[in-house]
């Protein structure tokens, strides 16, 4: 099922209308070479176990990704969700090296 920013399900159309660049980002932080990304997703990524969780917030280094990811129902989640790895980022708690050791455990 797809759903708006609000929400609200949508068409497979409308979903593919809306979902561009401009519109898909809700924020993106840069911080000690850690980027904090998130997006509405318009895709129910719940795999049917609670409500649509329809944003998403990644966090990347250079040349890997972790497999720190969240997901939330509304924007208003994934702001404050987002601000809160940010925050956890800032703090040390969240590092390159943590990513990189996240990304090569999830390949072995």
């Amino acid at each position: 099922m797809h759903y708006d920013r609000a929400g609200n399900r949508i068409t497979l159309d409308e979903w593919i209308a809306l979902y561009t660049d401009d519109n898909k980002r809700v924020a993106r932080t840069e911080v000690n070479g850690v980027t904090v990304s998130t997006v509405w997703l318009g895709m129910d990524h719940s795999l049917s176990y609670g409500p649509p969780l329809i944003f998403e917030t990644m966090v990347f280094a250079k040349e890997a990704f972790g497999d720190l990811q969240d997901r939330y129902e509304t924007e208003h989640e994934a702001i404050l969700g987002h601000l809160d790895i940010v925050d956890r980022v800032r703090a040390g708690e969240i590092t390159v090296q943590t990513i990189r050791a996240e990304h090569d455990r999830g390949e072995s």
